[in-house]
């Protein structure tokens, strides 16, 4: 809590409550209406009832707190445009409505040109430092606010940069994971780090390389079993037309019955009831004759 500097209660009609003269005395000295509001967030005993967060006087008047306040935002809002790198660190919870997260700060974001998944990062932020945010909670399910798996606030800033590339793969998170992140911060208008858009096409540019030299190596094995196929084809039909011929050699030779081929090519004739009388005298060809159980021998003179 940030006590009130030496000034701020010396110049009203009461030294112990801030009044209007203070306010003047303090403007004059430089101060802006945003840090005169945030020391009074934390002073709001040193106001006047009447004058403190979201009174009014008799005649349904706003106070000095409430007036300050207003003056703030359209300070800021004059002076200051959503910036979607610091936007969600930059948000004052304590410069709409309450000191809290809620409607008002959603429409102030909303209108300053924070997205809809920027309005869940500010809920995600109000959280941690323990706002009050059930408005919002509301606000994002009725709306049904795009989730996303990675937290871009965990790393760096709320966008999303090469400190997110490098947590990415120090989880090991593959390159078509970081591409989706990028994509979804870039489609919910977050920052995208200025490194961020090169690093990615040069991790997709080593990516196609390794991709094309697989190819490659896949054509190569591929042809080589093709060739490989083709041997293996052509010789089962070599086998088979081998098989073939000696298939008809065979049948060819079973087609001439009883008959065999002697060494010379002439017919050897087997028990067909002719003997051989062996060569003739004069060296000629063999005589051949019937056995004598069939006819009678006669000797020739």
């Amino acid at each position: 809590m940030a006590k009130m500097g030496k000034g701020w209660l010396k110049h009203g009609s009461k030294k112990d409550r801030f009044d209007w003269e203070d306010y003047t005395y303090l403007v004059d000295k430089g101060k802006t209406n945003i840090q005169i509001m945030d020391r009074l967030w934390d002073n709001q005993k040193k106001l006047r009832s009447k004058d403190r967060q979201g009174r009014e006087d008799d005649q349904g008047k706003k106070g000095i707190f409430d007036k300050i306040q207003r003056w703030a935002q359209k300070d800021w809002q004059a002076s200051t445009d959503w910036d979607s790198a610091s936007g969600v660190d930059d948000w004052n919870f304590d410069l709409w409505g309450n000191q809290k997260f809620g409607e008002e700060d959603i429409k102030a974001a909303r209108k300053a040109g924070a997205s809809k998944y920027q309005i869940r990062q500010l809920y995600a932020r109000a959280k941690e430092e323990g706002l009050h945010s059930r408005g919002a909670r509301e606000w994002i399910k009725e709306r049904n606010v795009a989730e996303s798996d990675w937290d871009y606030g965990a790393h760096g800033g709320w966008g999303f940069d090469m400190e997110d590339i490098r947590a990415m793969k120090g989880d090991d998170y593959g390159l078509d994971q970081i591409i989706e992140a990028r994509d979804f911060a870039d489609k919910h208008g977050l920052t995208i780090g200025e490194k961020v858009v090169g690093h990615i096409q040069k991790l997709e540019d080593k990516a196609a390389a390794r991709s094309l030299k697989a190819d490659v190596r896949w054509g190569e094995k591929r042809d080589k079993i093709f060739q490989d196929k083709i041997e293996k084809t052509q010789a089962a039909t070599m086998q088979k037309t081998a098989a073939a011929a000696e298939a008809g050699r065979i049948a060819s030779m079973r087609g001439m019955g009883s008959q065999r081929l002697g060494a010379s090519g002439a017919a050897i004739f087997k028990n067909k009831g002719l003997t051989s009388l062996g060569k003739g005298t004069g060296g000629g060809t063999s005589q051949f004759t019937r056995p004598s159980n069939h006819w009678p021998v006669h000797k020739l003179y």
